[in-house]
């Protein structure tokens, strides 16, 4: 079975929702109780984001890519950012 690219970018931008939504909880979060972060397990949020990040990377590695979703990979590289993820670091350790 092959992955639509529609559905393999509507994953992405799912995936991009979700990081977006959680960033603004965490935010909030931290602001409230900073103690909270010292935990050392992930939050359900987090492993939210972790699954459909797994779901998506599953779906590349399965059936892989299309030039046409540059625009959802942009979407997924600029919501990173937007939640403070240190993209040099993350693509120098590819």
């Amino acid at each position: 079975m092959k992955i639509k690219q529609s559905e393999l970018k509507a994953v992405i931008e799912e995936v991009v929702k979700e990081v977006l939504e959680e960033t603004k909880e965490s935010e909030e979060a931290s602001d409230t109780d900073e103690s909270e972060q010292v935990n050392e397990s992930l939050n359900p949020e987090m492993e939210r984001i972790r699954n459909a990040l797994a779901e998506a990377e599953d779906l590349l590695y399965e059936h892989g890519s299309d030039p046409e979703l540059s625009d959802a990979y942009i979407a997924l590289f600029r919501a990173l950012q937007h939640a403070g993820v240190n993209l040099n670091y993350v693509l120098m350790s590819v």
